[in-house]
């Protein structure tokens, strides 16, 4: 739980509140700043949620929802924080609050997290504030004192842990608050998940507080706006940009939602597309061809990429070849012809192109929490463990061991946090 001092702000916000009936806010989530491993897109990360906060300086709104995951790590790069401070910075000078909760990526076990610190410079507020009473967890509001509003919420865990949370809330201690309420999660909820993550860990709606007026959600890397009966507004504003290879094919693009209220009530949340690059998806089924011909069959598509200047471009090809094998495909000139065509940037998902010499199909690596998954499962059980949840376990184990060194930071000092945090996770003194 967040700090006293918070829980005091946030009492004497609840005192000075204007209580606004008509105001706007925008709710991003998942941004997942400094996860692409390619220099441009990692660019193309930052520059997307940068141009969120232009947005929401331009629009003059009255706060900024960020509903989990702003780092894809508790402990960024340097230089990813420096760029995210400055932004934040020129949305605190324009007056425009921004409240928070930590993601499944940028939450830590040992509650080391930089979050901490953006809250200790007053960039942004932690809205995980509350006590636990009588085995009970009672959330106390963050109350925005601009326009009255109040916010809570509980953060995300890695494969669903934050569901310990959700059992101890009281829930009827916060839905028998008053006023313009906001809730905000970072968890996928059973009802509301897509067909294709019919298998991932969930949290089912039941254990959200009923009536709040909105649910600014967070985690699932999707777009989604639908009323409630009995609960609210939930809506999923999708990841400020794609995480992989995969959702760029899905989205396109980044999004994030503006939503408006009248009266004190929602009147619309409209879904903004930030636009900085098209995106070109290229799928090509180079079955009956030889590894030549493929080649002249990709490169078909140049004239998609000379019509959508400076686009992002998936090219996706799969397929037996008649003769030959994937590497003798001459990738390396398809990616620079349509480089000079005027692409950004090229993105390539070979998994299930096969040639004759080998056969065998690689794993499709372009989901690669599943292959995790998979990998995982099939050697649980082959040591003594102490987690009644082995999967959830080991997939937080491998989030925490899987930080980077630090700038400026030793070798030992590294290591030295490594084994730290280990400790803590299984709790060894």
């Amino acid at each position: 739980m967040q700090n006293t001092q918070t829980a005091k702000n946030s009492e004497k916000s609840a005192d000075d509140s204007k209580n606004l009936e008509n105001f706007t806010f925008i709710h991003l989530a998942d941004c997942h700043l400094g996860s692409w491993r390619d220099d441009k897109l990692r660019r193309v990360g930052f520059d997307s949620f940068a141009y969120v906060i232009d947005a929401a300086i331009k629009q003059a709104v009255d706060f900024v929802i960020i509903a989990g995951d702003l780092f894809n790590t508790a402990l960024p790069a340097i230089d990813v924080l420096k760029d995210t401070v400055t932004k934040l910075q020129e949305l605190k000078a324009a007056g425009i609050p921004a409240y928070i909760i930590a993601g499944s990526h940028d939450y830590s076990p040992t509650g080391k997290t930089m979050l901490d610190v953006l809250e200790e410079a007053h960039l942004v507020t932690n809205t995980l504030v509350g006590d636990m009473e009588n085995e009970s967890l009672k959330l106390k509001f963050i109350v925005d004192p601009k326009t009255g509003a109040k916010l809570c919420g509980i953060l995300g865990r890695a494969q669903g842990l934050e569901k310990q949370h959700y059992r101890l809330l009281d829930r009827a201690h916060i839905e028998r608050e008053t006023g313009f309420r906001i809730f905000l999660f970072h968890t996928t909820i059973s009802e509301l998940k897509p067909t294709e993550m019919a298998d991932a860990v969930s949290t089912e709606l039941s254990y959200l507080p009923k009536g709040f007026n909105y649910y600014a959600g967070g985690h699932v890397h999707t777009r989604l706006v639908t009323d409630v009966e009995e609960y609210g507004r939930i809506v999923y504003p999708g990841p400020t940009f794609p995480n992989n290879f995969s959702e760029i094919e899905k989205l396109h693009t980044g999004s994030f939602v503006v939503n408006t209220v009248v009266g004190g009530k929602i009147v619309s949340s409209t879904q903004e597309l930030i636009k900085l690059h098209p995106h070109v998806g290229i799928v090509v089924d180079v079955s009956g061809h030889s590894a030549e011909s493929a080649s002249e069959r990709i490169l078909a598509e140049k004239s998609r990429v000379a019509s959508a200047p400076d686009c992002i471009v998936t090219l996706r090809v799969s397929g037996k070849l008649t003769s030959g094998s994937p590497s003798d495909i001459e990738f390396e000139r398809i990616v620079a012809e349509f480089l000079s065509a005027g692409a950004f940037t090229v993105l390539r998902n070979t998994a299930t192109l096969e040639g004759v010499a080998l056969s065998a199909t690689v794993s499709d690596v372009s989901d690669l929490p599943s292959l995790e998954e998979k990998i995982i499962r099939e050697h649980i059980g082959q040591v003594p463990s102490p987690f009644a949840d082995e999967v959830a376990a080991t997939r937080e184990l491998m989030q925490l061991l899987s930080i980077s060194k630090a700038e400026g930071e030793t070798s030992k000092d590294f290591e030295q946090r490594l084994v730290e945090n280990a400790k803590d996770f299984f709790g060894w003194k």
